[in-house]
């Protein structure tokens, strides 16, 4: 069994840009995509402390805090800076082509 990534377009960049967030599921997985000092970051959308999602927590000093517990994650590591929560939030690679917006997923192959 091989292991790779592969790139699966999620959003325009346009929109992205004029929404700030935006939550989208990928490999049924969801997945809340926040512009931000000019990054496109991608989190999953599910805070380890009770598996509430995060998507309108509020972002300060690149971080993201969860509206329910207040748990604090950084936005490119997906650490936990402050509890309730002390696993990491999963994070995923993006890139901007053009104005398509994609994340890196990994693919497997093989039986």
């Amino acid at each position: 069994m091989s292991r790779g990534t592969c790139w699966v377009r999620v959003a325009a960049k346009a929109d992205l840009i004029a929404r700030r967030r935006i939550v989208c599921t990928v490999a049924g997985v969801d997945i809340v995509l926040i512009y931000s000092s000019n990054e496109v970051l991608a989190l999953e959308n599910k805070c380890t402390h009770l598996g509430n999602p995060l998507h309108e927590g509020r972002i300060m000093a690149g971080t993201i805090i969860c509206p329910f517990h207040g748990a604090c994650f950084d936005l490119r590591t997906g650490e936990s800076i402050a509890g309730p929560a002390v696993a990491p939030v999963r994070v995923f690679k993006t890139r901007v082509e053009g104005e398509e917006v994609s994340l890196e997923l990994p693919q497997h192959t093989g039986p």
